[in-house]
């Protein structure tokens, strides 16, 4: 059988840079560094600048891989945002607040390279699961405090226009079970909310077992009681990381949230 298609293009073709080093480490007393990088996703040679989502693998602070979730975040590339997977530290000699500091710094080293990148720095949202969830909560309420921002690019701010939050834990003080991290500095996401956050969306199972969804639901009140634009979903059935939040319903969801705020 002979075909013959005609139709104009209406997705783009995606692009992918799997390793992009944003810093350098110390290690070993100063004597060698290990490297941290980010995957970036975006549009292949498009030239309009594009909104973009920073986002944050899980993994217990323990372990992450930043394209564990390339595959499923290609949905947004798809409808025209940039995806900066970013790495963060999680090896056994991580202190805190190392990893927000890291973070922070991969934001600025995105905005100090808009151009090359086809970013628009007036429109960053971070976005994260599980452990990255976290970060990307703190990330978010800590854009505009300069105690975190160390290492290059200082001239760049590291604030966002959003967040979105996959189920976070919320209240790491003291033993979180699962989690062999040392959480004794860790902050309460409660007790860092200010009237001055970004928007959220937080999204959670009600089947999670690992992060109970009462750590969304308290973080939902205290982003309320701040007076901060919050949405916080439930998903009926759905377990920590669940197939449900590959779900199209999920996904047009966040997509409508990052729509309205990017």
């Amino acid at each position: 059988m002979r075909e013959t298609l005609s139709f104009q293009p209406v997705e783009p073709l995606l692009g992918l840079a799997h390793k992009v080093v944003y810093a350098q480490k110390e290690s070993w007393g100063k004597c060698a560094a290990y490297q941290l990088s980010l995957s970036f996703l975006a549009g292949r040679n498009e030239t309009h600048k594009r909104p973009l989502i920073v986002f944050l693998c899980g993994g217990a602070f323990q372990k992450l891989d930043r394209n564990a979730w390339i595959p499923e975040l290609a949905y947004y590339a798809k409808r025209g945002y940039a995806l900066a997977s970013v790495e963060y530290s999680t090896r056994a000699t991580t202190k805190w607040p190392e990893q927000i500091c890291e973070i922070k710094q991969a934001i600025r080293f995105l905005r100090a390279y808009s151009q090359e990148f086809c970013i628009d720095t007036e429109r960053i949202a971070v976005m994260g699961e599980s452990a990255g969830g976290y970060l990307a909560a703190l990330a978010a309420l800590w854009g505009g405090e300069r105690t975190h921002d160390v290492g290059p690019h200082l001239e760049q701010s590291s604030a966002v226009k959003a967040a979105v939050c996959f189920y976070p834990p919320v209240h790491l003080t003291g033993n979180v079970p699962g989690i062999q991290v040392d959480l004794t500095n860790f902050v309460d996401l409660c007790g860092e909310v200010t009237p001055e956050a970004p928007p959220f969306l937080l999204l959670h199972g009600t089947e999670d077992t690992t992060v109970p969804p009462e750590h969304s639901g308290d973080f939902y009140v205290a982003l309320q009681a701040a007076g901060v634009e919050s949405t916080l979903c439930i998903v009926e059935k759905a377990r920590h990381a669940d197939i449900y939040f590959a779900q199209p319903e999920v996904k047009e969801r966040v997509l409508a949230f990052l729509d309205m705020h990017l």
